[in-house]
């Protein structure tokens, strides 16, 4: 499509899903909001600044100037004792990876504490402020949202005989990768196309009543599966996705013999996950803390601490107030340890199989990203930056510093600041030619007015200074939305 045709139907789309809302009819039972937003990036160096792009659920680009308008409805609805929502969420764009797509469709329906959710949805992390950290080693908020049926738990459950002192919270899901058009322009001749996804977790909250603090602590795994493998853009084999498959994805068994030698020796699909601790504590004058640690595993290594130190270590603090600062985050990612370099014997052979981790990248399924950025963690760099040269994570491993703050410098305009500093080094397998030397910021103002009827206007500006792949960026955002409630 025409690039001014494009920017042309962008500018005629916003005003008229604005005026179409209006018109839809009130049903009684049903609240319904309507979310339309215009967003515009305009930089001048080498890439789209880095945190206007990341931790935004996909929607972004390297692209150094991109526009997109989008157009939501969402309704929640009581029917007996059943809740249900339901949401289509649709985005024109220029410059982005597509002109035209959906980011979110989906249906839940929850029963007392029990959920289920079908469909594309924008899932947010657990325990982690989702608005200023960098971002979950495993799953974070980084990637367009991937299709999938999930059963979970809603809130903390308590365990019986415990007199409400320790609770639990879990949820498993399956679901499928949508990026097939992105990895077979990206990968350079090798990737991997219908790939599946599975993810679980399991949370435990030891909490006595009216207590100040509470520790959470808990595991989250995720696989890629299935899916046909090409080489030379030739299919080479494909991964076994039955409904045994299933199962064994599941139960974390070894794959059939229709499988890969390495998904027999080992265990079926390509797994990852994390440790969790977090601990809250709530003051008297209402602030409160959180403390966290994030521990990122991909074999059995990880799972024994074998690459320890390697993790998200992070400290909020909340004021609970609307002042020039209301939250401060700070964080420290480092993934540099990996299990250790790779040994050899006296012959060249390798020895120690479970060194040389090399996050986010497996030989068969190629690397954990979705729409080209990474599922997890953005700082380990997302294909996105190679420009359709290469699907592998280049900077797996790095040492960051990242402070986040929120506030508001007016009843009606609040600010959102973000600072990182990274290092990288390259993989255990690949090191990088030279270190990687990153600087991300950005700062962004949003207000909003009770008297405007739902408008809201964002503007922010960001600055990066990388040797890298990021480059050196100076740019600017402008948003303007508009949310329509109808009861």
């Amino acid at each position: 499509m025409n690039k001014y045709l494009k920017l042309s139907i962008l500018l005629l789309f916003f005003p008229f899903a604005s005026i179409h809302a209006q018109f839809l009819d009130k049903e009684p039972d049903n609240e319904i909001l309507i979310k339309t937003e215009a967003s515009g990036i305009f930089t001048t160096g080498d890439n789209a600044p880095f945190w206007m792009i990341n931790n935004q659920y996909g929607i972004g680009w390297h692209e150094r100037n991109n526009q997109y308008l989008r157009a939501g409805i969402f309704v929640d609805k009581s029917i007996s004792k059943i809740g249900v929502s339901a949401g289509g969420d649709f985005i024109i764009a220029n410059n982005l990876e597509s002109d035209v797509f959906v980011q979110q469709l989906y249906l839940d329906l929850k029963y007392q504490k029990i959920g289920l959710s079908l469909g594309q949805k924008e899932r947010k992390m657990l325990f982690r402020n989702n608005s200023l950290s960098t971002g979950g080693l495993s799953l974070s908020n980084n990637y367009r949202p991937i299709p999938q049926a999930e059963l979970s738990t809603k809130e903390f459950i308590p365990l019986p005989f415990t007199k409400n002192s320790l609770s639990f919270m879990g949820g498993v899901s399956y679901g499928f990768y949508t990026d097939n058009d992105y990895r077979n322009k990206a990968g350079n001749g090798t990737y991997l196309k219908n790939a599946l996804f599975h993810h679980k977790y399991l949370y435990m909250k030891l909490e006595k009543p009216q207590s100040a603090w509470n520790l959470i602590a808990g595991v989250e795994i995720a696989t890629q599966w299935g899916g046909d493998r090409y080489d030379n853009d030739t299919l080479s084999y494909s991964n076994p996705h039955s409904l045994k498959d299933m199962f064994k994805v599941f139960t974390h068994r070894s794959g059939g013999g229709d499988a890969r030698d390495e998904d027999q020796i080992n265990r079926l699909g390509e797994t990852w996950g994390s440790y969790h601790l977090v601990f809250n504590y709530n003051f008297k004058n209402n602030s409160s803390l959180r403390i966290f640690y994030e521990h990122f595993f991909d074999d059995r290594s990880g799972i024994e601490y074998m690459n320890y130190p390697d993790g998200t270590y992070g400290v909020e603090y909340n004021f609970n107030k609307k002042q020039l600062l209301s939250t401060i985050l700070f964080e420290f990612v480092y993934t540099r340890h990996q299990s250790g370099p790779r040994e050899y014997d006296e012959d060249g052979n390798w020895i120690h199989i479970s060194t040389a981790d090399d996050y986010y990248n497996n030989w068969s399924y190629i690397s954990n990203q979705h729409h080209g950025f990474v599922t997890g963690n953005p700082l380990l760099t997302s294909p996105v930056y190679y420009k359709g040269k290469s699907l592998a994570i280049l900077n797996s491993q790095i040492a960051a510093y990242h402070l986040g703050a929120e506030g508001w410098l007016h009843e009606n305009l609040s600010y959102k600041a973000l600072v990182t500093y990274s290092q990288g080094y390259g993989t255990p397998l690949r090191k990088l030619p030279k270190k990687a030397k990153d600087f991300m910021s950005s700062v962004e103002l949003r207000y909003s007015n009770p008297s405007l009827d739902g408008w809201k206007f964002c503007g922010g500006v960001a600055y990066d200074n990388s040797n890298m792949f990021i480059g050196k960026n100076l740019g600017v955002q402008f948003k303007i939305s508009k949310e329509f409630n109808i009861k």
